[in-house]
């Protein structure tokens, strides 16, 4: 009997080891995905827990150490173009502006300076949960490859969620990530669609499913609206997709649908023109117009010393007479936000 029982035990955990059914992880043109065994997939579970619990306590300890008003440099300036739906320094940050002042009307406690900046904690917040995220599952992927320690499958503990942890706590905690996510900056945002493209590209790897090449499409174009920046990283994860995912990918119709996807999240620009149509205070430019727009965009307004013959090119009506970053602006906007936030 007792050796019929340890028959039937090891019988048990074998089965435990065996992929998970191909139902949940189809093949694709592109090529075969990873099929996770039973306790790689408990792993993935229990490292979901970790990563809940690790994104509290950085929500917490962001509150915690946020500013509870007007921070230095830009922040002022962008408060006020969130709290008049106006439009920010170049390139407009419009995608950063409308969530901003969407922040002022949800949440229910503090002033909007306290609002504004709880905005930009919920957008570090996020990319600690997607950084968290690609890198238990990445980790995992390496181990069942057998290029980090611990391979060989079985029951063997694999510490993903762990490096996980140690990672995105690092990054999280850098003192100037740490700086720019307590107060209302544009760089928390820009961090947050950096770690949720690192995110689509590992669950793109192993599972070679097109619905997370078209996210990842979609949030290059809504983080273009907010930091140019995350061209340096979207470029060479673009570049590397479309050679992994050939087959499946540039196939012309899927090709066009990525643009399209791509263009579609370039849309918060529309945005600039109808801040146009009331200019508010310490609004930057003339966005009424395309060409007003561009001069925005590729940030000609800046009087920049390598802006050179660029900024000379530009009509004086696209440019502000006055740089709003002076508190004679931001303070006046702010006031009025909250007078308008507290009726």
């Amino acid at each position: 009997m007792g050796k019929h029982r340890g028959g039937h035990a090891a019988e048990s955990r074998v089965v435990a080891d065996e992929p998970a059914p191909a139902a949940s992880h189809k093949a694709t043109a592109a090529g075969v995905p990873v099929a996770w065994s039973a306790a790689e997939l408990a792993e993935l579970r229990e490292g979901g827990a970790v990563g809940a619990a690790f994104t509290a306590a950085v929500a917490a300890v962001l509150v915690r150490t946020m500013h509870p008003t007007v921070a230095g440099g830009d922040s002022g300036e962008l408060m006020g173009a969130a709290c008049e739906l106006g439009v920010a320094h170049p390139p407009g940050y419009p995608l950063f502006t409308m969530l901003s002042w969407l922040g002022t009307q949800v949440i229910p406690v503090g002033t909007p300076g306290y609002r504004l900046n709880c905005v930009s904690v919920l957008f570090a917040v996020l990319a600690a949960y997607f950084h968290f995220s690609a890198v238990l599952r990445w980790h995992l992927g390496m181990v069942r490859a057998g290029v980090t320690p611990g391979a060989g499958g079985g029951e063997q503990w694999r510490g993903s969620a762990w490096v996980a942890l140690i990672a995105s706590g690092t990054l999280v905690f850098c003192p100037l990530l740490w700086q720019y996510s307590t107060h209302a900056e544009v760089f928390a945002m820009n961090n947050m669609f950096v770690a949720i493209l690192l995110y689509l590209g590992v669950r793109y790897v192993q599972e070679r499913q097109v619905v997370w090449a078209r996210l990842g499409a979609l949030f290059i174009g809504l983080g273009l609206t907010n930091q140019h920046t995350l061209l340096l990283y979207a470029l060479p994860l673009v570049a590397w997709m479309l050679h992994l995912g050939r087959a499946q990918l540039l196939n012309p119709r899927e090709f066009g649908i990525l643009a399209a996807l791509g263009l579609l999240g370039l849309t918060p620009y529309l945005y600039l023109f109808w801040a146009a149509t009331h200019a508010p205070l310490g609004s930057w430019g003339d966005t009424s117009t395309l060409s007003g727009i561009c001069a925005l965009s590729v940030r000609a307004c800046l009087p920049w010393p390598h802006a050179g013959r660029a900024a000379q090119t530009v009509p004086a009506s696209h440019c502000p007479a006055t740089a709003p970053h002076t508190p004679a602006v931001c303070v006046p906007a702010l006031a009025a936000c909250d007078a308008t936030t507290h009726k």
